[in-house]
């Protein structure tokens, strides 16, 4: 007999078998800490991957920005040391 199950069903019965410490087997109980610390290091890669392309992004759009006006007649042309991007 098959039964389908409701995901907050799921849910329910991981948080009981959690409760109760029979959600991971001994291994994966043991394993369990080095995991979480390489999830822990991967979380903070990308974190800083993120910040990183925020910034590079942050700095193309100020670029475009001043080559827009630079367009216009707004402002004189960008020189190579203005832009310190490394773009």
């Amino acid at each position: 007999v098959k039964r389908l199950l409701k995901w907050n069903e799921v849910e329910k019965r991981r948080s009981e078998l959690i409760q109760m410490d029979r959600y991971l087997n001994p291994k994966e109980k043991e394993y369990y800490p080095q995991w979480l610390e390489k999830q822990e290091i991967r979380r903070a890669e990308i974190a800083e991957e993120r910040k990183k392309n925020e910034n590079m992004l942050r700095e193309l759009m100020e670029l475009k920005e001043q080559l827009e006006k630079q367009k216009c007649g707004e402002t004189p042309p960008i020189s190579p040391t203005e832009n310190n991007s490394g773009i």
